[in-house]
């Protein structure tokens, strides 16, 4: 038996997909939608990026990436793919387990439908949006402390279209 004898935290991470109605140019660009507590280091996050389009071919898959990365909530037949695939395959979860290939293919197939659900997720979040949308990335955790896990559970980006991966 393992036992865990070093420290042990239970913090939390998010990443943020956000869609502001103009490029991010100055901190009246984020005060507009974000609470000024939290605009300058949003707008500093912001700057540090090249924000991607709406029209951009690639924004949905590096969209349906960063939601796959994270936490679900739209999963569910994902998270019991085992036995489903069990079933299917007439074979016990020892049998999955004993059997490299069998392992394999149910590993591929559990990420392509999870892939599949981030993507439909991200073409959801983008019928929101319009041409003029430019659409930023954001990572905080409350790791960092009070100020970021305020801004990770603080629901600050209620003002513009956005989506919140959890990362646990």
């Amino acid at each position: 038996m393992k036992i865990k004898t070093d420290f042990v935290t239970n913090s939390s991470s998010s990443s943020f997909i956000v869609a502001f109605p103009q490029k991010i140019e100055t901190i009246d660009d984020v005060e507009k939608y974000i609470p000024e507590k939290y605009s300058h280091t949003i707008f500093g996050d912001a700057k540090e990026q090249t924000p991607m389009r709406f029209t951009s071919k690639i924004v949905l898959k590096k969209l349906a990436e960063e939601i796959s990365n994270g936490y679900i909530e739209q999963e569910d037949d994902y998270m019991d793919y085992e036995t489903k695939f069990c079933e299917r395959e007439g074979i016990t979860k020892k049998e999955l387990f004993d059997n490299i290939e069998w392992r394999e293919q149910m590993w591929g197939e559990r990420e392509r439908r999870r892939f599949d659900i981030a993507e439909n997720i991200a073409i959801n979040f983008l019928k929101k949006l319009n041409e003029e949308h430019f659409i930023y990335l954001f990572h905080y955790g409350d790791e960092d402390g009070e100020y970021f896990a305020e801004i990770e559970h603080g629901n600050i980006f209620k003002s513009v279209p956005s989506y919140r991966i959890n990362k646990h």
